[in-house]
């Protein structure tokens, strides 16, 4: 009980759930520290824009898994959305060679002109650990847990 800082764990949510959730947001702190080492170098971090993107990119980031571990489905879709989407444009930049500096946004893209290998192993095991997290979710008894079943938990 040191480390849950006067807080019960909840016990109603299955294994799998608090294993994904565990690793949402290990995924989550480890994009956060890259995404801060990324826009320091590159000297967006020092404008006001670049500052205000990331935090907001990773405030809606940490408030989605937040959602999950409470049993909201709609936070679980839209996260299954982005974790697509993000892939798809890692993929297309990827397989069809598409130089990054060519797209507004580029958060959490692994780049094929990348000279760190830290950073891309790191980017790719957050990536990894946000896909077992979805598998984890997307199991019979996980899914049955979301919606009017966890609306009922939270309520007790």
């Amino acid at each position: 009980m040191i480390f849950s800082l006067g807080k019960i764990p909840d016990r109603t949510r299955p294994h799998n759930v608090n294993v994904a959730v565990k690793l949402l947001y290990t995924a989550f702190g480890i994009e956060l520290v890259l995404g801060f080492i990324d826009d320091f170098l590159t000297r967006d971090l020092f404008s006001f824009g670049g500052l205000f993107g990331l935090l907001l990119v990773y405030w809606i980031y940490w408030a989605l898994i937040r959602l999950i571990g409470h049993g909201h489905k709609k936070a679980l879709v839209i996260f299954l959305i982005c974790v697509v989407l993000n892939w798809t444009f890692v993929l297309s930049v990827l397989i069809l060679d598409i130089p990054v500096e060519s797209f507004a946004v580029s958060e959490g893209v692994i780049s094929p002109l990348s000279s760190n290998p830290l950073f891309n192993i790191l980017t790719v095991s957050s990536s990894v650990m946000n896909i077992i997290s979805l598998f984890l979710l997307f199991q019979n008894s996980s899914f049955e847990w979301f919606g009017p079943r966890a609306d009922a938990e939270r309520a007790n």
